[in-house]
Parts: structure tokens; C-alpha cells; sequence
């Protein structure tokens, strides 16, 4: 929301020095597997179009010239490949061999498997029956017990977390990047800009748990009970926390980065087309 792309422009970078150095190869390999098989090079490839689309339409009453000027330095920006290397990198400098196999081994857990088969079923599946499940769920025929087990499931994984501070990363860096740029009436201190950032925060874990819990519950209605509460104690694991954490710090450094040059690019098309 291109792999092959992805996986291309990495490996221009990395072959050299991999095919001379056999260890540098084989860490190398494991760093992408791990990026691979816990999804987070497919979400690299939806970041980019969901932020340069809600940029985009922020911005408004530029001439079509100065509108043009404002897409381009934003795509160029949330380019993909450079997410991903800045991602690879964050992993590169935690790589910790025996937690990344460990990794590996828990995705090829048969429970593992599973749920991902799930996930992927339900992305194949028509989104009105999404909205038909959403209907259910808001009517209070949802069974409580399974509302609890699904929520634990959540929280644990950290998805709203995650979700919401790699979107705050984003606005951020590209605030924080504008801010300096706007007239001094219109500028924020950093004291507002940390009110506004908790307060922002606060808004949107609130709306993104809600939203996890009716798409985890959906996505997983196959499931028994049993199996949610074994997938919640793998989640749960030090091995599965540690990649959590680990994947929130890459995310949250890469999009505040490159968010941080997308807001200076942006603030020098506003300058020149006179709206700030």
C-alpha cells in the first residue's frame, strides 16, 4: 500500500560488500527475512500514499504550479526505498542474531502460520463485509468474553501503538521542520508544540484502539479461544517483545527523519508561492 522494487534498490546497495564478506551476506539476508515475514516491508509500502495523500490535501489555494511543486517534493521525499533503508539500518545497528532466528522460528509456529493465513484471507475479501462485521460489532452482539480475549490480543501487540506514533512521527517532523519557516504570529514555542503533540497522541490511540480491536476481532473470527489466548502469550514472549519495540524505534526514527527534510522541501515551495 513494489517489494520487488524495494528488494532491488536495497540489494544494489548491499551486494558488494555482502558477496566479499560471507557473515556480512548472511546478516544481511536475515535482516530482510525478518522484514519480510513480519509484514513490515508490506507497511512500508502503504506509509508513503497514506501520508503524501493527507499532506497533500492539507494543503490548499496553491496554484495549480506551486500544487505540483508541493506533490513532487513530497514524493520524493516518502520514497519507499527510502524508508526501508532507513528501517534496515535501525535493524542493522540492533541486529542481535540469536533474537532475529528466534524471530524466524516463531513465524514457522503452526499457530503463527494460522493467523497469518487468516490475515491474509481477509485482505482478499470484499470490504462490505468489513462494514457488515462493523454493524454486528456496534450492535452488542458481540460476546463480551471474546471482546476481552480479542483486547488483550491488542494490547499486547502493540498495533495502536505503533500505528499512532509512527503517524505522529510523521507530523513531527514535518512541523517541526514548517514551524521555524511560518511568519512569527503563526509559529508555535516548543511548549505548545509538546501540548499539542500529547494531546494529538491521546486523540488518536484512542481512535486506533477501537479500530484494532473491531479489525482483530474480524480478522481473526475464525480463531477459537484457545487459540487467541496461545497467540496472545507467543505475542507476548521476550523475544516477541523485543522485536516490538524494536520495530515502533525504526518506524518512528525513519518517518521522523525523512518527515523532518519532507518539511523543510515544503516550506521552501510555501515560501515561493507566497502562502506562508
Amino acid at each position: 500500500m513494489l517489494t520487488k522494487t524495494v528488494t532491488a534498490i536495497v540489494m544494489i546497495g548491499l551486494c558488494q560488500f555482502a558477496s566479499a564478506n560471507p557473515e556480512a551476506a548472511d546478516r544481511s539476508t536475515l535482516i530482510k527475512e525478518v522484514l519480510k515475514v513480519t509484514g513490515i516491508e508490506k507497511q512500508i509500502q502503504q506509509l508513503p500514499s497514506m501520508i503524501r495523500g493527507d499532506l497533500a490535501r492539507s494543503v490548499v489555494n496553491l496554484s495549480p504550479r506551486y500544487q505540483w511543486q508541493l506533490e513532487v517534493a513530497i514524493d520524493e521525499a516518502f520514497r519507499p526505498d527510502l524508508i526501508y533503508q532507513s528501517i534496515y539500518d535501525s535493524y542493522d545497528r540492533q541486529f542481535d542474531r540469536q533474537r532475529f532466528t528466534e524471530l524466524l522460528d516463531m513465524q514457522k509456529n503452526p499457530l503463527v502460520e494460522r493467523m497469518s493465513h487468516m490475515e491474509e484471507d481477509t485482505q482478499k475479501e470484499d470490504a462490505e463485509e468489513f462494514h457488515q462485521f462493523i454493524t454486528y460489532f456496534h450492535s452488542d452482539s458481540a460476546d463480551p468474553n471474546r471482546v476481552v480475549l480479542i483486547n488483550r490480543l491488542v494490547k499486547v501487540s502493540g498495533i495502536a501503538e505503533i500505528t499512532v506514533d509512527t503517524q505522529l512521527a510523521a507530523i513531527k517532523g514535518l512541523t517541526d521542520a514548517i514551524n521555524p519557516a511560518l511568519p512569527a504570529r503563526q509559529q508555535h514555542s516548543n511548549a505548545q508544540l509538546k501540548d499539542i503533540y500529547s494531546r494529538l497522541r491521546s486523540n488518536l490511540l484512542e481512535g486506533l484502539e477501537k479500530v484494532a480491536l473491531m479489525t482483530t476481532m474480524y480478522v481473526y473470527q475464525p480463531a477459537s479461544d484457545a487459540e487467541i489466548v496461545s497467540y496472545t502469550d507467543l505475542k507476548k514472549s521476550e523475544t516477541a517483545q523485543w522485536a516490538t519495540n524494536l520495530r515502533k524505534e525504526a518506524m518512528v526514527d525513519a518517518l521522523t527523519d525523512i518527515a523532518h527534510q519532507a518539511g523543510e522541501r515544503i516550506s521552501e515551495v510555501l515560501i515561493r508561492a507566497n502562502a506562508i
